[in-house]
């Protein structure tokens, strides 16, 4: 895969926003979600563009250079690291686009005007992959918002880090593992 600036691929403006029934936005986005298998641990990831790039958190993925994508029950193929980035806690994973033409992708909408506010209390939903393969969705609100990370009350367990989460009006950001929790549990989106 040649090099390339792939920040720039994985946005989309046709970003069309979510119902705000949470189970409208679970069925709308689970099959995006895609679980993802390093060296050392079970994270989520989702697709976003249909030439298979997928988004996770670097943390997840450490310093491995590939991961194993888990497309459906039956499919598990190798996922490349493209990028990585430890400020920002994101990284972009490659695979084959042939395994992934069923899946619909998660529309980033980072060329459009404006974007999902976030607030205070406000309503945000996460999806995940569990290690059985199934996906969650959680609901939790907004407890903090800074330049590029909210707090929040979601309570998702750290195999499902890495999923994108939500607000009525669309995707903000995606869910990361906070270290210092013993139980695995995460209450960070970044953004």
């Amino acid at each position: 895969i040649p090099k390339r600036d792939w920040s720039s691929d994985v946005c989309s403006s046709d970003l069309t926003p979510p119902d705000t029934d949470p189970s409208f936005l679970a069925s709308q986005w689970q099959d995006t979600v895609i679980p993802l298998w390093t060296p050392t641990q079970h994270a989520s990831g989702f697709l976003v563009d249909p030439r298979g790039l997928i988004i996770t958190n670097q943390r997840v993925i450490g310093t491995a250079t590939s991961a194993e994508a888990q497309i459906s029950p039956e499919l598990k193929v190798r996922a490349t690291v493209l990028a990585a980035d430890v400020n920002r806690d994101i990284a972009i994973l490659w695979v084959n686009p042939s395994v992934v033409t069923s899946v619909r992708p998660l529309p980033l909408g980072c060329g459009q005007t404006t974007r999902p506010t976030v607030a205070n209390g406000q309503e945000l939903y996460t999806l995940g992959a569990q290690m059985t393969g199934q996906k969650r969705l959680t609901l939790g609100d907004v407890t903090g918002v800074g330049p590029r990370l909210l707090l929040t009350d979601l309570t998702v367990v750290r195999a499902s880090a890495g999923g994108p989460v939500f607000t009525a009006g669309g995707l903000v950001g995606l869910t990361t593992v906070d270290e210092r929790d013993p139980d695995g549990q995460i209450g960070r989106a970044h953004v």
